[in-house]
């Protein structure tokens, strides 16, 4: 749609102000019981695209206005560019039944999103503890207090192109890191072309590296390159080429995702590293059930052409309980699996991972164990153990994790490090 109501999705942050006066005749007229919008609506909440109406769903008699309804599409289109091809389908449709509605709601938006920067600026601060139980590898000397700031700037140029930053600083409390590691820098800097050349979404710049699952592409900042992504049908195509910045590697490949049935997806790729010569095979699948549950399971075959690399296998698994995820997460504060928007509410997860050596030839996200030097890097695949991670939003935009891991040499079984951490984070 045009713009894809572009004032809808804006709408949201200016309901309070909307006054009755820009209403349409019928914008307080009772939206019907068997309308066919209430199952739409509840079909984007259990999809993770709205929060829906209070807690997310209609429950007994209550009826909502017109207006109230519209409310509830203008912030579902805050989640459009992210949504599936059916969810989408579904709130265009939303906002042809309540178009009116969100054209008045637009009337104010206009007028205020004059006054709005150009430049938006969010950010996070976290502290957090590392405690490591691991003699055979020094990590004792890792156990610190530490702490991140990030600033993220976004800004749209025009309808089809954008603008994103994460600056980040970082180290200890006791100012014990290396001072650049302290300095304000750029780890992600690239913008967004939508619609370009008969493909959906093009990210040029430095970004973050995300494909499959996340276990064997999964690098955070500093890979400079370009992505694409396209829908067709149900299968949603994902390309990049990124050059890894810490060590010198590039890598390329693509990948193929696609949904079976409402609940569950699957992905398939290729990813090949030039820096080491190694070619790596990714298929993962996920599932949602009922009560916020979700199974993720991914396998990695790669083979490597470099003078002294054997070839490798990873697999993992993971159950988690919170916000609704198909990625394996990261092992590093147990990723996010709460809505931080949502004071009192909690989730956990609970991973299986076993890698073999050489078997994710970028350190992807599976086998980054925080702190721990010696398996942290390009060498770390040789590695297997367990995640138990716990978050709580103990107030809103404050995030409290815990994070315990297990681990052992995959190759010889013996004792690699038993971690144990916690960190608090704030968004603004």
């Amino acid at each position: 749609m045009k713009k894809k109501l572009a004032a809808a999705i804006l709408a949201s942050m200016t309901l309070a102000l909307a006054a009755p006066a820009f209403a349409a005749p019928n914008a307080f007229a009772d939206v019907p019981k068997n309308h066919w919008a209430y199952n739409a609506v509840n079909e984007l909440a259990a999809a993770g695209v709205i929060d829906g109406y209070g807690d997310g769903t209609f429950k007994g008699d209550k009826l909502i206005t017109r207006y109230e309804m519209a409310q509830i599409v203008a912030r579902a289109y805050n989640n459009y560019d992210t949504a599936n091809t059916k969810n989408k389908a579904t709130m265009d449709k939303l906002a042809q039944e309540f178009g009116d509605e969100l054209k008045n709601l637009g009337i104010r938006v206009a007028k205020l999103e004059k006054n709005q920067p150009k430049i938006k600026v969010t950010g996070e601060t976290r502290f957090h503890y590392e405690n490591h139980d691991a003699d055979a590898y020094d990590l004792h000397g890792d156990d610190a207090f530490k702490w991140r700031q990030r600033l993220i700037l976004n800004a749209d140029i025009n309808d089809k192109i954008s603008y994103t930053a994460r600056l980040e600083a970082k180290g200890t409390l006791d100012g014990g890191d290396d001072v650049a590691d302290r300095d304000l820098k750029f780890n992600r800097n690239f913008i967004t072309v939508k619609d370009f050349i008969g493909v959906d979404k093009i990210m040029l710049g430095k970004q973050g590296a995300y494909a499959g699952k996340n276990m064997n592409v999964g690098k955070s900042g500093d890979n400079d390159g370009v992505a694409l992504v396209h829908e067709a049908g149900n299968l949603t195509f994902t390309g990049f080429v990124f050059s890894e910045k810490n060590d010198d590697i590039q890598f390329n490949g693509i990948y193929a995702g696609t949904n079976l049935g409402k609940n569950a997806d699957l992905e398939i790729g290729y990813t090949k590293a030039d820096g080491n010569d190694s070619k790596s095979f990714d298929i993962g699948a996920a599932m949602q059930f009922g009560n916020g549950f979700s199974l993720v399971g991914e396998f990695v075959d790669t083979s490597n052409d470099k003078a002294g690399l054997d070839d490798g296998k990873a697999y993992a698994v993971q159950l988690t309980k919170g916000v609704k995820t198909n990625k394996i997460l990261s092992t590093f504060a147990g990723g996010n699996v709460v809505d931080k928007a949502k004071e009192h509410t909690d989730g956990f997860i609970l991973g299986y991972r076993k890698i073999e050596k050489n078997s994710l030839a970028l350190g992807g996200g599976g086998s980054i164990y925080s702190g721990s030097a010696a398996h942290s890097n390009l060498d770390s695949n040789d590695v297997k153990g367990w995640l138990l991670a716990y978050q709580n939003v103990v107030a809103k935009n404050t995030v409290l994790s815990l994070e315990y891991q297990d681990l052992k040499t995959e190759s010889t079984g013996a004792e690699l490090d038993k971690s144990l951490i916690g960190s608090i984070q704030l968004w603004f």
